[in-house]
C-alpha cells in the first residue's frame, strides 16, 4: 500500500508517500522516547511506533479530543502472545494501554534479531483515486467503505468482476475475488447476496469486526455472549485448508494441540456493542520491503473508536 488512509465521511483514500516531505509533520518510525510518548499504565513495553501522524492534515481523517498527533503504535516483537492490540492516545504524549498484560518481548518475532525501532523518515500522503460508483474501485475497497454507490448495471459488472477466474497479479481481479459457498444454507442466496456478505478487500483475511473490545467502552451494548468451548478436531478446519494441509503432510490437528496445548480452547464471555469501529489506516508493505515483515503479505488494520476514541491494531496475513 504502504500506508493507506481512509476517510469515511468523504470516502477518500490516501496513500504513502515515503521519504517525501510535505506541508505536514508526518513521520514513519523512529524511537517512541523522540515523540516524547510515554505509557501512563506500564514502565516498559517494546511496541514500536509505526507512524506518527498529524492531525492537522485533513488527509487524516481523525477527530480525538485533546489529540494533535496520532501515534500509530503495534508489537511486533509480542505476536507470540495476541497479534490485536488496543490502546488510547490521552493527549500528544500520554498513551494508555488497554490491556498492558498481552505484551512480552521476543526479538525472534517475526524474525530472528528484528529491530526494536524502524528508522525514522519524513513521509506525505497524496490522494488516490476512488469512485464509490465504478464497479472496480467500489470492490478494491468494499470492505472499507462498501457497495452502495454501485447502480443496478455496475453492480453486474462487479458480481461478473469478483466471480471471475483469480488472478495472482495484484489486481481487483485477486484481492476482490470471491469464491461461491458450497454449504447448503447458502443456495437459495443471489450472487449480489454472496458478494456483499464474503467481498472484504483490501483484507487478505476478512473485514475487522466493528464492535469495540475496549471493556470501559460507553458505546450500546446490543447482546452478550457466554462462554464457548471451541474443539479444533480433525472436521474443524475448512475444506481449502483441509485439502492444503493434506497435501503437504501435515496434521492440523496435531498442530493445534502443539501450539495451544489443547485441541479445546474457550473464549470467553462477552459484551457485543454497537458498531463503532472505523477503520482508518492500513499497512502493506511493498514487495521489495525486507524491514518490517521480509513478507508483503501481511497487513496491519488500524481501527479508532467512535465512542471510546481507543485505536485498535490487527494483523492479517495470506
Amino acid at each position: 500500500m504502504p500506508l493507506s488512509l481512509f476517510d469515511h465521511r468523504k470516502l477518500r483514500h490516501y496513500r504513502e508517500l515515503h521519504a517525501v516531505s510535505g506541508p505536514f509533520d508526518h513521520w514513519f518510525g523512529g524511537r517512541i522516547s523522540d515523540f516524547g510518548i510515554r505509557f501512563v499504565n506500564v514502565d516498559d513495553v517494546p511496541l514500536h511506533l509505526l507512524y506518527s501522524l498529524d492531525l492537522v492534515d485533513p488527509s487524516v481523517p481523525v477527530e480525538i479530543p485533546g489529540v494533535t498527533r496520532l501515534p500509530l503504535l503495534y508489537g511486533f516483537r509480542c505476536m507470540s502472545v495476541d497479534t490485536t492490540f488496543i490502546y488510547r492516545a490521552l493527549n500528544d504524549t500520554e498513551v494508555e494501554l488497554i490491556d498492558p498484560t498481552l505484551f512480552s518481548d521476543d526479538a525472534d518475532i517475526p524474525y530472528a534479531g528484528y529491530p526494536r525501532h524502524f528508522p525514522a523518515s519524513p513521509i506525505s500522503f497524496c490522494r488516490e483515486r476512488y469512485d464509490p460508483t465504478v464497479a472496480e474501485d467500489a470492490l478494491a475497497l468494499q470492505g472499507i467503505f462498501g457497495l452502495d454507490g454501485l447502480s443496478g448495471s455496475e453492480m453486474a459488472r462487479a458480481i461478473q468482476i469478483a466471480f471471475s477466474e483469480k488472478r495472482y497479479d495484484g489486481s481487483v481481479y485477486e484481492y476482490a475475488h470471491v469464491e461461491r459457498p458450497k454449504a447448503s444454507e447458502y443456495a437459495n442466496w443471489t450472487d449480489e447476496q454472496v458478494l456483499r456478505h464474503f467481498g472484504c478487500a483490501p483484507f487478505i483475511q476478512d473485514a475487522p469486526s466493528g464492535s469495540c473490545a475496549n471493556p470501559d467502552c460507553p458505546a450500546e451494548v446490543i447482546g452478550h455472549v457466554g462462554p464457548t468451548e471451541v474443539v479444533l478436531d480433525d472436521t474443524a478446519p475448512s475444506e481449502p485448508m483441509a485439502k492444503q494441509a493434506a497435501a503437504m503432510g501435515l496434521d492440523i490437528n496435531a498442530m493445534m494441540v502443539e501450539y495451544f496445548g489443547t485441541n479445546r480452547l474457550i473464549i470467553e464471555a462477552h459484551d457485543i456493542r454497537a458498531y463503532t469501529m472505523r477503520v482508518i489506516a492500513v499497512h502493506q508493505p511493498d514487495a521489495d520491503d525486507e524491514l518490517i515483515w521480509n513478507d508483503p503479505y501481511n497487513q496491519i488494520v488500524f481501527q479508532v473508536c467512535e465512542a471510546c476514541h481507543c485505536i485498535c491494531a490487527t494483523q492479517q496475513c495470506d
